[in-house]
């Protein structure tokens, strides 16, 4: 299960919800969380300010990035 749908259920939002949030079409946002498609740059943002999560809680490899550059 992808990060982004854990942690938008974990919000208890609807993948309808997200998708309106972050202005992304919702057949993209299902091809994401299903693992057929990866997050372009842009997208990991508005993402996470949709679900209410930081963006190292959809890509762990962001808080390794973040540690480098403080």
């Amino acid at each position: 299960m992808s990060l982004v749908r854990i942690q938008r259920k974990q919000a208890g939002l609807s993948m309808t919800e997200v998708a309106r949030r972050s202005r992304m079409h919702l057949p993209t946002l299902c091809k994401i969380e299903h693992g057929q498609r990866k997050l372009k740059a842009d997208e990991v943002a508005r993402l996470a300010h949709a679900i209410g999560c930081r963006p190292s809680d959809l890509i762990p490899e962001l808080e390794e990035v973040s540690t480098y550059v403080s």
